[in-house]
C-alpha cells in the first residue's frame, strides 16, 4: 500500500502535464547511491519485458531498494498507477573525456496508445555539468516524432541540462526529447533508466 503522504500534489501533477517531466533532488541516501554504483559497474540483471515490477531486484538488491522507497512509490502510484509493468532498464555511460553528444532523441515513440509510459533517469553520484549529464526538451512531449526525427538539431530554446547530486531521480514522459552530453571530466558518468507501463487507467 502507497503511503499517501508521499503521492505527487496537484502543483507537481500540473507541472508534469505541462512540462513532461519531474526532478526530485538527493532523493536517495548517499550509501544506496554508492551501492548503486557498484551494481552499474558489473551489470544489473535485465528482465522480461511486462513482468510486475514488484518482482524485480528483490533485496538485497539496491536499485530494487530504490525503486521500493516510499517517496518512489508515490510518484510512480501518482503518474503510473498500482502495480506498473517492468518495460526495460538500461544504464547509460559517457566515458571520461568524451567530447560527442548524443543526438536529440525520444525513446521508443512507435505506438499510438492514449495512455503513457513513465521512465526514471536516475543519477547516483555527482553530475556537475562538465560531466555532461542529460538534455532535457520540455513540453516536447506534445510534439510526438519517430525517436530521431530530430536528430540534425543541435540546440533548442529553453533546454535544461540535468545538473545535480548524486541521489537525484527524474521522472519523465515516455515522449520528451532528450540527449546525452559530452562529459569532459576524467571520470566515467553512470545514469541508470528505468522504463514503466502501467496497468490501469491513468
Amino acid at each position: 500500500m502507497v503511503d499517501r503522504n508521499h503521492l505527487l500534489n496537484s502543483g507537481q501533477m500540473a507541472r508534469f502535464v505541462a512540462d513532461g517531466f519531474l526532478r526530485f533532488d538527493d532523493l536517495v541516501p548517499d550509501d544506496l547511491n554508492r551501492a548503486a554504483c557498484a551494481e552499474m559497474e558489473k551489470g544489473i540483471e535485465r528482465g522480461r519485458a511486462g513482468i510486475r515490477l514488484s518482482e524485480m531486484w528483490p533485496a538485497p538488491s539496491a536499485v530494487g531498494t530504490i525503486f521500493r522507497l516510499p517517496e518512489v512509490q508515490g510518484i510512480i502510484h501518482s503518474l503510473v498507477g498500482p502495480d506498473p509493468l517492468y518495460d526495460h532498464h538500461a544504464v547509460h555511460t559517457v566515458n571520461a573525456g568524451h567530447v560527442n553528444g548524443q543526438i536529440w532523441h525520444a525513446d521508443a515513440i512507435i505506438d499510438t496508445r492514449v495512455h503513457f509510459d513513465v521512465q526514471f533517469f536516475y543519477f547516483a553520484h555527482d553530475t556537475p555539468r562538465e560531466m555532461g549529464g542529460t538534455m532535457i526538451l520540455p513540453g516536447s512531449h506534445y510534439r510526438r516524432i519517430s525517436e530521431s526525427d530530430i536528430a540534425r538539431y543541435q540546440n533548442f530554446v529553453g533546454q535544461v541540462p540535468v545538473v545535480c547530486k548524486a541521489g537525484t531521480l527524474i521522472v519523465v514522459h515516455h515522449g520528451i526529447w532528450h540527449c546525452a552530453q559530452p562529459n569532459q571530466t576524467d571520470r566515467k558518468r553512470y545514469m541508470f533508466k528505468l522504463r514503466l507501463n502501467p496497468t490501469v487507467r491513468q
